[in-house]
């Protein structure tokens, strides 16, 4: 069991990409030892770019949700015609607070449903993909390479990478997708999984990720501290082909 509330209160901000970079990175290290959210997760990876292609952007009015609710309510609180038995204020508003819930889950359920369709749609659980090669960003001969494709689940990312030297104890290799403007002082990446290397030898991994290819469209590796921090503080030692 999950020792918090399910599903976690941050996984649709982290599935979204909306949670602020400090509050996604803490969350991306609690799915390394969270099989209920890594699965979560995994289900749910595809939404934001399904939902993204689906449609274009429309200006939603501000009073949508209250008029929607409030339609709800109205229609709950007719029900079959017969007098509503008599209520006290808690009451009220716990069968209140009810409504929004089922309206919300129903809602939730219908997206879920329609994207679904457009998923089958548009070519079911495969995607296009594409590779990304990765040069020493500390002047050694270390080189990688990432076979970058879009699945039902999010993106798999199958990184070989080749000449890197066994992490210094107390330290492991970190792989991210990068966005634009990314900085130590303003990050903007999304980490995709962490690896070691026995030896500087060839080796393959395969991770997955659910950043969105258009903001993040490169990739790097970082050699990291293993002090608990979920933040790029170490130093670049792969970054993409300019």
């Amino acid at each position: 069991m999950a020792d918090h509330p399910v599903p976690h209160p941050d996984l649709a901000g982290y599935v979204l990409q909306a949670l602020e970079p400090d509050a996604s990175q803490a969350f991306a290290v609690h799915l390394r030892d969270c099989r209920v959210c890594a699965e979560e997760v995994a289900e749910l990876a595809h939404l934001p770019a399904l939902l993204g292609d689906a449609a274009p952007h429309v200006d939603v009015p501000i009073d949508l949700e209250a008029r929607t609710f409030a339609r709800i309510e109205d229609e709950a609180g007719r029900g079959t015609g017969a007098p509503a038995p008599p209520s006290t204020p808690h009451a009220r508003r716990v069968g209140t607070g009810l409504q929004r819930m089922l309206a919300v889950a129903a809602g939730f359920l219908l997206v879920a449903g329609a994207v679904g369709l457009i998923a089958n749609l548009v070519g079911g659980s495969g995607g296009g993909g594409t590779t990304i090669q990765l040069i020493s960003a500390n002047g050694t001969t270390a080189k990688g390479e990432a076979k970058v494709r879009s699945t039902a689940q999010g993106r798999v990312v199958e990184l070989t990478v080749d000449g890197l030297p066994p992490a210094p104890a107390g330290f492991y290799y970190e792989c991210w997708f990068v966005g634009d403007g990314d900085t130590l002082a303003k990050p903007n990446r999304v980490s995709v999984g962490t690896f070691e290397v026995p030896d500087a030898d060839r080796y393959t991994y395969e991770m997955m990720s659910a950043a969105r290819a258009r903001a993040f469209p490169r990739m790097g590796v970082t050699l990291e501290p293993d002090d608990g921090n979920p933040q790029r503080t170490g130093e670049k030692v792969l970054a993409s082909v300019p």
